[in-house]
């Protein structure tokens, strides 16, 4: 039996003052790879194994970094309590395949921001009361709300806003083999001064270029969804590299609870 020491490290907390030790990222990947026994969040290959979804995701993160889950729709879904008396927060941002087009085709990230509908829709229809009007406005508006939900000063007693970040996880598929690739994105989403034009597309939309023309985020009025697409180069500090998930004895989410139950209750259900 080998040992993984994950002791707490000098230099600060993994994702918010340095990048995580090897030690830490195998840590991460094997505890990951337990979610395939059939306990994952996500049911894979037609029922025939799960994954860690991303609340998996979050409870696995925390306990590597010596921090809790908030277990809500707050900003940050990990706090770590720092000696100030505030906390450190980790945003944890999860996608699968249709992240790693994005990623390997244009060198982009594919971060949905956040989803909160009522919310953004009132920020983009401000005072005219109707978006399409203004669409420059309109996404000024919409980033102010969300640089709110993640800077604003409710949250100041809270959280140190210079020991706040974004871990970025992305899955795929290669040779019946599930892979995963981890990054260390310093901020949750754009300045304003960093989109150089809107518009609105299909009348659903608003949509925000960056200065060489490429699309840099994306609104949809009818599911609330904020995208953000940034360059990897520009604002990832630390990326992984792909990790394949450990084999493990394959079992269904129904095996599983089968099993406990004869385990817990000595009750075997028949099924």
């Amino acid at each position: 039996m080998s040992s993984l020491h994950l002791t707490p490290a000098p230099d600060g907390i993994p994702f918010i003052d340095r990048a995580p030790t090897d030690t830490e990222v195998e840590a991460l990947r094997l505890l990951l790879s337990t979610f395939l026994d059939g306990s994952g969040g996500l049911v894979a290959l037609g029922g025939e194994i799960t994954l860690p979804d991303w609340r998996n995701f979050e409870r696995v993160l925390a306990l590597v970094v010596r921090g809790t889950t908030t277990e809500s729709k707050a900003a940050y879904d990990i706090n770590i309590p720092l000696p100030s008396g505030r906390y450190a927060g980790i945003s944890c941002k999860t996608r699968g395949r249709d992240a790693l087009k994005q990623i390997e085709g244009r060198g982009r990230l594919y971060i949905e921001v956040t989803n909160a509908a009522t919310q953004l829709l009132k920020a983009a229809n401000g005072p005219s009361g109707n978006w399409r009007e203004d669409p420059h406005g309109a996404g000024v508006r919409l980033l102010e709300k969300i640089h709110s939900d993640y800077y604003g000063d409710h949250l100041s007693s809270i959280y140190d806003f210079s020991k706040t970040t974004t871990v970025y996880l992305v899955w795929h598929l290669r040779n019946l083999e599930y892979w995963f690739e981890m990054f260390w994105v310093g901020r949750p989403i754009c300045r304003a001064d960093e989109v150089a034009s809107w518009d609105v597309r299909n009348d659903k939309a608003l949509v925000g270029f960056d200065h060489e023309g490429s699309m840099l985020v994306e609104w949809y009025e009818k599911n609330g969804q904020f995208k953000y697409y940034p360059r990897i180069d520009d604002v990832v500090k630390w990326r992984s590299g792909s990790l394949r998930l450990e084999h493990v004895p394959p079992s269904t989410f129904r095996d599983v609870l089968i099993k406990k139950v004869l385990d817990y209750f000595n009750v075997n259900i028949i099924y």
